[in-house]
């Protein structure tokens, strides 16, 4: 049976994706003795929060509204199955697949069949490309909802070049720019313009049913949390974000400044360029010129009020955006090309994808590395809450340790508590923790001490939990037990004893002498 050229570079881009994501799951459970684990820390906030909507609450402490997730529907998704742990990795691995069908589609548009059949092997080989240059496995591995920010962008951005070509929307395209921003914030990025667009386009029924249908579920979600004394936006964008939070043009230019210095937004940056090549260019259509417009508007609402970093995942939808753009709007030219010079065609298009997306294609070696972070770090300390302490505790890593523990957790970072957030910030000294530890009955704290200039001179260190990896995306590879007072250190150190006893080779814990507490 012969595959059709479409056929053939759908199947490329589905196994690609497939096999490195298989082929990395046996990797992280051999590196982590038959457990799998995500390779970051925050997929288990999520958790942690759609385990509290399961039983009628919201945040990660029973009767404490908090808004430590930055996504408004993916712990909704996690809530109704119970919130189970491979959850998420069963959704990205379907999220992936549909990603890798969104390329083949995206590169059919770029060099249609009607070109050639002879370009099939420069389909095939650049969707392969786009699967390595747009951390598909990686952001799968992660566990959070990036997968399905990544397809919802792709899908904008295919569905924008239909219309731009034939003048129709497709079916399907409101719907994407409608689900964006309730999976992540950031999505306002390209679904904003998106909605303008559709309006310039002619699309205007259509362009104010998505405004409405994006602004009553956000608007909506906003009044719960400020119901919840919550504030109007979930407290990780407040922490993460330094634009939405000073709501300043100070600070969009400040954070311009620094994503164009970042390597990836440079990048992000050169390939907005390219799209932006196609804008005074009269001898396309106004659609093309116009969409061409949309991509540069959304890269550059990334670069105003985004991020880069923390495992490639906060940039990688603007990043793929980017790259599907340019290769549409120069696919004729690529085509031409190829039709010439095959060889030089691929070889050209492998070396710009490696050089482009150079920081994705290194990921996939530190995945399973990244993931032994997480089990021999933040996965033992969930251990030792759960299965030794067995009380209240503090942290500055909410995920894995609020995650399938019913014992309350204080979030000294303040993802999870607006009041420890609003005292950090402050600058207020380390008093506020002692305070907000008595007022939740915590006498107990695991911490990275670096992380805190000052902490309370009661707090005794009791023992240091290390890892001998390379810290990929743990903060660091020490954290900090700390008693709280004299009882607790007394009631910890035996336990700490046993702890120390039952973790895995690759992990040590160091107990201190123990000091007298005031």
């Amino acid at each position: 049976m012969t595959l059709s050229p479409k056929r053939a570079v759908r199947l490329a881009a589905v196994l690609a994706v497939l096999l490195l994501l298989f082929g990395e799951i046996a990797l992280i459970l051999r590196t982590n003795g038959g457990h799998f684990v995500y390779t970051l820390d925050d997929p288990y906030i999520h958790l942690a929060v759609a385990e509290e909507i399961a039983r009628g609450g919201y945040g990660v402490n029973p009767g404490e509204p908090s808004a430590p997730s930055s996504s408004v529907l993916w712990p909704l998704l996690l809530a109704p199955f119970g919130a189970p742990e491979l959850l998420p990795l069963a959704f990205n691995a379907l999220l992936s697949v549909a990603i890798a069908i969104a390329l083949a589609g995206i590169v059919a548009a770029a060099l249609p069949v009607a070109s050639g059949a002879k370009l099939t092997p420069l389909r095939v080989t650049l969707v392969m490309l786009l699967v390595l240059s747009t951390n598909v496995v990686g952001l799968a591995l992660s566990g959070m909802e990036h997968s399905a920010h990544l397809l919802v962008t792709l899908l904008l951005v295919l569905g924008f070049w239909i219309e731009a070509r034939a003048g129709r929307l497709p079916t399907w395209l409101p719907a994407v720019l409608v689900v964006g921003p309730l999976i992540r914030y950031e999505a306002l990025a390209f679904s904003a313009p998106g909605i303008a667009l559709l309006a310039i386009r002619g699309h205007r029924r259509a362009a104010l049913a998505c405004a409405f249908l994006v602004a009553i579920p956000l608007g909506g979600f906003a009044l719960f949390l400020h119901s919840q004394g919550l504030g109007l936006v979930p407290t990780s964008v407040l922490v993460k974000s330094d634009a939405v939070s000073n709501r300043s043009i100070a600070s969009f230019v400040s954070t311009a400044h620094a994503n164009l210095e970042d390597r990836q937004g440079g990048m992000l940056a050169l390939l907005g360029l390219a799209a932006a090549a196609a804008i005074p260019d009269r001898r396309r259509s106004r659609g093309e010129r116009l969409f061409a417009g949309w991509a540069v508007a959304g890269i550059a609402l990334h670069l105003a009020a985004g991020q880069f970093g923390w495992y490639h995942r906060y940039e990688i939808y603007a990043f793929a955006a980017a790259l599907a753009a340019a290769l549409l709007v120069h696919g004729a030219a690529l085509a031409t090309l190829a039709a010439r010079r095959l060889p030089l065609a691929i070889a050209g298009s492998a070396i710009l994808l490696a050089i482009l997306g150079e920081p994705y294609w290194n990921a996939l070696r530190t995945i399973p590395i990244a993931s032994a972070n997480i089990y021999e770090q933040q996965f033992q300390m969930h251990r030792f809450v759960t299965d030794f302490w067995r009380a209240p505790v503090a942290v500055n890593d909410l995920g894995a340790v609020a995650y399938h523990n019913d014992e309350y957790v204080l979030d000294l970072w303040g993802l999870a508590s607006a009041s420890a957030l609003r005292h950090r910030r402050a600058a207020e000294g380390a008093g506020w923790m002692d305070d907000l530890a008595r007022e939740h009955g915590v006498r107990l704290a695991m911490i990275y001490s670096k992380w805190f200039p000052e902490l309370p001179k009661r707090w005794v260190p009791l023992a240091d939990l290390t890892f001998h990896k390379k810290p990929i995306t743990a903060a660091g590879p020490t954290v900090t037990f700390y008693a709280l007072d004299d009882s607790a250190r007394v009631r910890a150190l035996p336990l700490l004893e046993h702890f120390g006893a039952s973790l895995p080779a690759s992990v040590t814990l160091e107990l201190r002498e123990p000091r007298a507490a005031p």
